[in-house]
């Protein structure tokens, strides 16, 4: 009965809503979108258990464990009688091996659950005497308890199955391994042998052990790996890039809300964050012939993030006046031209284009005291290449001839490196129109096809930097906007964590800018995965940290500043990823642990390398450890599997 029942639960969770089941009008207007998108769910239904050949690293103890029923048996509250479950001592990092290893394993009728649990749900892997079920769930949301003839289905708590595995096995399991990588990939391995591959995007803090049933012995032990050595080599003579800063794009809208309090609160983030590379995505397709609307916030186009209010495309000059202030820069790009200067879909008015951008140097001089440091070319909308090069040599003669000699020219920006290797290719195709360019740049939204195999995505960015050669390149828009991938997962962050590294490895970035800085979002997901901070309407409308994202963007961020040059640095370990940077205002190395198993790793170190130790993972956002060093010539520190550790002896801007 219960093993029905089990079933029964199964199947009323994994079912779901089709279109079919949607009033026409929400049909009809895409209410229901689908985003299709290839995700592993890849399984054994049938495994006979012979040792396999697949190998663990070297082990250490956690705990050990036991269900006994003829000595353990305790009547527990809303459960029934039933052996007390096994908790295990510790917090999981963002990325592990564990594993269970039997002694004894008698499941008689009961089933064994090995469950892992996250604030937004788990995965459980539940073994009887023939079958193993493998399965993930989300909970906490009132939203997924299920209607059904006209009754609501509510259990304990609300939670829903969404992956469902189910494995036939024949021979005795000797042991149970569990991974998560930074492929963001959950696997399952019996015996030496693969029985489950799933995409798994969740954070996991705790892991515990339970039988369900009246009859059972089981002794084992819960192994994790030991601790590995890693040798760390940084030169510091060696410098490449010239570090121009972080940022991204803060929408005035989002920042109205905040009263003095939030504003107070969002300009120290920024300087904390070092966020001082503001990128304006301007009034375009509103713009008005006579220019008195750049910054008219009821002018604010609506973008397309769900049921959010409006953001994007507006200028805030007073905003600009005090990022500038702050030391930071303004970079000046229209996505969308105004209808008089692309009246049609082949028509372009370069003069128009150029009077346009012209008169926005002009109105931020006025406000703000200066024009933008740098103008792109035009943001995700290819042109052509005969267009993109008169559009170049326009734009350049246009600032010179209106005394805008140091205003600065980037690349035009596609939305995918893919595409982007089609701009680069086209700007250097001609020697003037390069030479006019100050900056090569592009976005990298296509890196999210790659979120499953992180070094696949280094070929496109080796390719693009033969292309560009020596010119500065600007990461101009960095962020996870794929629905596949909208969820508050650290994780991603990490993983994004990565592309921030090979930007700065592979390509030399220069400057790095996630999408968003700030949104005005009311659904939290978009703030989560787009933006690094959000508004908080319920403690007194006030920025926070949206997500993840920021703590990951911040580790590379915070304390790389102006003026800094990147320097040659690695590691024995192609999991350890090391990023380091030098200039007056200190040193700096960023550590990257994408591996399973914690690192202990040596640095070579000069005389006052180090002082500050600042710590990302699930459980810390950037904290900050001073320490010492002294004379010493190296230095030892452990990193857990995905944490981002960073040394510096600089300051914060806001110190």
């Amino acid at each position: 009965m219960k093993k029905i029942q089990l079933l029964a639960l199964f199947l009323l969770n994994i079912s779901c809503l089709n279109s079919q089941d949607l009033p026409e009008f929400l049909v009809k207007n895409n209410y229901n979108r689908a985003n299709t998108r290839d995700f592993m769910n890849e399984y054994l239904h049938r495994v006979d258990l012979k040792p396999g050949n697949i190998k663990n690293p070297p082990s250490e103890v956690l705990q050990s464990f036991s269900f006994d029923s003829k000595t353990n048996m305790i009547d527990t509250w809303g459960r029934g009688a039933e052996m007390p479950g096994v908790y295990c001592k510790e917090n999981l990092p963002a990325l592990f091996v564990r594993q269970l290893k039997f002694n004894t394993l008698d499941l008689a009728t009961g089933r064994l659950e090995w469950l892992f649990t996250g604030k937004l749900g788990g995965f459980t892997i539940s073994i009887s005497k023939d079958t193993i079920w493998v399965f993930q769930r989300f909970y906490d949301s009132y939203g997924l308890n299920t209607w059904q003839s006209k009754k609501l289905q509510v259990p304990r708590h609300p939670e829903k199955i969404w992956l469902l595995n189910t494995i036939r096995y024949s021979g005795e399991i000797k042991n149970i391994t569990v991974s998560i990588d930074h492929k963001m990939i959950l696997k399952i391995v019996i015996n030496g042998i693969k029985v489950t591959e799933q995409v798994c995007l969740q954070d996991f803090l705790k892991h515990q052990l339970r039988f369900a049933g009246e009859k059972a012995t089981i002794y084992g032990k819960v192994l994790r790996p030991e601790v590995q050595k890693t040798q760390i080599t940084i030169d510091w003579s060696d410098k490449r890039q010239q570090m121009l800063g972080f940022g991204g794009i803060a929408i005035p809208t989002a920042y109205a809300l905040f009263g003095e309090k939030g504003k107070k609160m969002w300009w120290d983030y920024l300087q904390e964050y070092n966020l001082l590379l503001h990128r304006e995505y301007p009034n375009g397709q509103k713009l008005n012939r006579d220019f008195d609307n750049w910054d008219n916030l009821e002018d604010a186009t609506v973008h397309y993030y769900g049921d959010n209010f409006p953001n994007s495309e507006i200028s805030n000059f007073e905003y600009i006046r005090k990022v500038q202030e702050l030391g930071g820069k303004n970079i000046f790009e229209f996505w969308k031209f105004p209808p008089w200067v692309k009246p049609t879909k082949k028509v372009l008015n370069i003069e128009a284009y150029c009077e346009a951008i012209i008169n926005y140097c002009k109105k931020a001089t006025a406000e703000t005291g200066h024009p933008p440091a740098i103008v792109g070319i035009q943001n995700e909308k290819w042109m052509g290449e005969e267009k993109a090069h008169n559009m170049t040599l326009a734009l350049r003669k246009a600032l010179d001839e209106n005394e805008f000699q140091a205003v600065k020219i980037h690349q035009q920006d596609m939305g995918k490196l893919s595409n982007g290797l089609i701009s680069a290719r086209a700007f250097t195709s001609d020697k003037k129109v390069w030479e006019t360019i100050d900056f090569a740049a592009s976005h990298m939204y296509d890196f999210q096809s790659y979120f499953h195999n992180p070094d696949g995505y280094d070929s496109l960015l080796s390719v693009f930097k033969q292309i560009i050669g020596d010119k500065p390149f600007l990461s101009t828009e960095l962020c996870v906007n794929r629905p596949i991938f909208q969820i508050n997962s650290y994780r991603i962050a990490f993983t994004m964590a990565q592309l921030y590294h090979k930007n700065l490895t592979i390509t030399d970035a220069c400057g790095i800018m996630y999408c968003w800085t700030l949104l005005n979002n009311i659904q939290s997901s978009y703030d989560a995965s787009r933006s690094l901070f959000g508004v908080d309407e319920t403690n007194g409308f006030i920025p926070y940290p949206s997500g993840y994202q920021l703590r990951t963007f911040g580790s590379f961020s915070r304390r790389v500043q102006e003026g800094m040059n990147r320097v040659i640095a690695g590691s024995d370990n192609k999991d350890i990823l090391v990023t380091a940077f030098s200039g007056e205002q200190g040193k700096t190395i960023v550590l990257v642990n994408r591996s399973q198993v914690p690192q202990k790793c040596e640095l070579p170190l000069q005389e006052g390398s180090f002082k500050y130790m600042e710590t990302t993972s699930p459980y810390y956002q950037n904290q900050i450890e001073e320490i010492s060093i002294g004379t010493k010539t190296n230095m030892e520190l452990t990193i857990a599997p995905g944490e981002v550790i960073t040394l510096s002896s600089v300051e914060l801007i806001n110190n």
